[in-house]
């Protein structure tokens, strides 16, 4: 009788340790998932802005090929249409515009190395004066009106904004994206939308775009006829104060402040 009741209390201690082990792992998988949840919780999305964070992929924050713009076809704005296409392949490019004497497209080879690209908001190139936008996004997103960067950024540190026309004829929406480096190691990138964002012209001399925490002016009268951009400063307060300047290209309504080519 002594020996069945000690084999009796070890069997129960074995139940015990069991349900144990298994309460310790549940708790760790409802602490998996509370982690995800809370990292979806930060990618989120608000009446104001939104933040989607991206993982870093071997291309690299948005390069094609280790350093070439995207193929494909794009296009150039002024306030009211398309002005020019410029179609890009992996081995070239060529600017296509209309001749309206003749009626006849015009073909303009263009150097590979001579486009500039967005590394951190792919779709956008800027050529000589013009700002160009990848036919893909223009129907989700709308022809780019102001693309500006933070002098000296490169693929993997700097960051890039980019301001569009709306349905709605007043406002305006930005995208504001930049590198993530933990550790002193590039991670991926972090893209902000802003919508809701006003246009202010009446000064005649420059430009700015305005909402809730956000403010990017560009001056006309620094127009570089070389790079063909222009200066400008961006204010913006999302996880950290960013207060720099910028060089910008414009298209769409603000095509007509760039000089006659």
């Amino acid at each position: 009788m002594k020996r069945t009741r000690e084999l009796a209390l070890k069997v129960l201690n074995l139940q015990s340790c069991h349900a144990l082990w298994i309460a310790a792992v549940s708790l760790a998988l409802a602490g998996c998932g509370a982690d995800h949840a809370q990292f979806s919780q930060t990618s989120s999305t608000t009446s104001q802005t939104s933040v989607q964070i991206s993982a870093a992929t071997s291309g690299g924050n948005g390069d094609y090929y280790g350093g070439k713009p995207s193929p494909g076809m794009y296009q150039r704005f002024d306030a009211n249409s398309a002005i020019e296409n410029l179609r890009v392949t992996e081995n070239s490019a060529q600017i296509l515009k209309l001749d309206t004497v003749t009626g006849k497209t015009i073909v303009i080879p263009i150097d590979l190395h001579a486009i500039e690209f967005a590394a951190y908001l792919p779709g956008r190139l800027g050529v000589g004066h013009g700002l160009y936008t990848n036919k893909s996004l223009l129907a989700n997103e709308g022809a780019t009106e102001a693309w500006c960067r933070k002098p000296g950024s490169t693929s993997q540190s700097g960051y890039d904004v980019v301001v569009e026309k709306t349905d709605r004829d007043t406002l305006y929406r930005a995208r504001f994206s930049q590198s993530i480096v933990a550790k002193g190691a590039y991670v991926g990138e972090r893209t902000t939308t802003v919508e809701q964002v006003a246009q202010d012209r009446n000064s005649g001399d420059r430009v700015r775009y305005r909402a809730r925490g956000f403010e990017l002016e560009i001056r006309f009268e620094t127009f570089n006829s070389v790079s063909g951009k222009f200066q400008g400063r961006l204010r913006f307060d999302q996880d950290a104060q960013v207060d720099t300047a910028t060089e910008c290209r414009v298209g769409g309504a603000l095509d007509n402040q760039l000089p006659m080519q």
